[in-house]
C-alpha cells in the first residue's frame, strides 16, 4: 500500500468514525436516550456500511501489494 493510499483510508476511516460517534452523541443530546428511529438506524448502517468497505478496501489492497512483492513483481 502506498503512503498516498495509507493516508487516505486513515482520513476516511476516523472520518466514519467521528462522523458515526456524532449521529449517535446528537440523538443522546436530543432524546436523552439512544433511539431506535428509523433514519438513526439508516444514517448508522450506512457510516457503518462504508466504514467496513472502506477497511476491507484496505486490507485487500495490504494482502494484494505483499502477495505481489513477495513474487518479486512491481
Amino acid at each position: 500500500m502506498s503512503r498516498l493510499q495509507f493516508l487516505l483510508v486513515n482520513f476516511f476511516g476516523w472520518f466514519l468514525v467521528i462522523e458515526l460517534l456524532g449521529i449517535l452523541a446528537l440523538n443522546l443530546i436530543d432524546n436523552a436516550a439512544i433511539s431506535l428511529s428509523p433514519s438513526t438506524i439508516s444514517s448508522t448502517a450506512l457510516v457503518i456500511l462504508f466504514l467496513v468497505a472502506i477497511l476491507g478496501s484496505a486490507l485487500f489492497t495490504r494482502h494484494f501489494l505483499r502477495r505481489r512483492a513477495r513474487q518479486g513483481i512491481r
